[in-house]
């Protein structure tokens, strides 16, 4: 997105954000009150809604470096990462 629009795009997705979690919580508020099992229904049918939306409309990714082999990972690479560990509180296990 370009600069001009970008102040723009994140301050209709703030309203996005607040708007849904209003109507979410007043509309699951009355699911509930009316058939709690309803809600689970209705949670359900939107998820599965917005999975096939995302599946539908998202590009497959791409691999950016093809040449350079993906690292394994594991929980040392994650103990070494020393700003990880210190904002978490666990510094003294990176040592």
């Amino acid at each position: 997105m370009d600069k001009e629009r970008r102040s723009r795009a994140y301050g209709l997705l703030y309203w996005a954000v607040n708007i849904g979690f209003s109507v979410a919580a007043v509309l699951g508020g009355a699911l509930a009150q009316r058939d709690f099992t309803l809600l689970f229904w209705v949670d359900a049918v939107v998820c599965v809604m917005f999975g096939l939306m995302i599946w539908w409309r998202l590009p497959p990714d791409e691999p950016r470096n093809a040449d350079r082999p993906v690292p394994s990972g594991g929980y040392r690479d994650v103990l070494r990462d020393r700003v990880l560990t210190y904002s978490r509180g666990d510094a003294r296990v990176s040592r």
